[in-house]
């Protein structure tokens, strides 16, 4: 069972994202990709059939609270009651890691009954 240092869980994921980072230096390197058949964007047999397996043992994902996009619209609302450099600031601040360093997909609840396969 692979573990983190702080010991929590490594799951397919970790794996899948260390391989692509192990074969996109080789390509800087100007050598082959060692992690995937040449020309197809797909993992080799062997490394495929391993993260399979790994898949099958992970632990099912746990489901995050959503984040409603009205958190977003009253924030800028309220920041244009009295707008200052500093709120201008903490509103982009705030835009950028909702809809750039967090996965808007996964963290936003629009209320619609649809549901992503996410």
């Amino acid at each position: 069972e692979g573990l983190f240092s702080n010991g929590s869980r490594v799951r397919v994921q970790t794996v899948q994202i260390a391989l692509r980072a192990v074969g996109t230096t080789y390509e800087l390197d100007g050598l082959p990709n060692p992690c995937f058949k040449p020309n197809q964007p797909s993992f080799l047999r062997g490394l495929e059939l391993l993260l399979r397996g790994y898949k099958k043992e992970d632990p099912p994902a746990e489901p995050k609270l959503a984040v409603p996009v009205i958190i977003l619209k009253q924030l800028y609302i309220t920041s244009q009651k009295n707008p200052t450099p500093r709120s201008t600031l903490i509103v982009n601040l705030c835009n950028i890691a909702f809809f750039y360093l967090l996965r808007a997909a996964e963290y936003t609840n629009t209320g619609s009954k649809t549901q992503s396969k996410r």
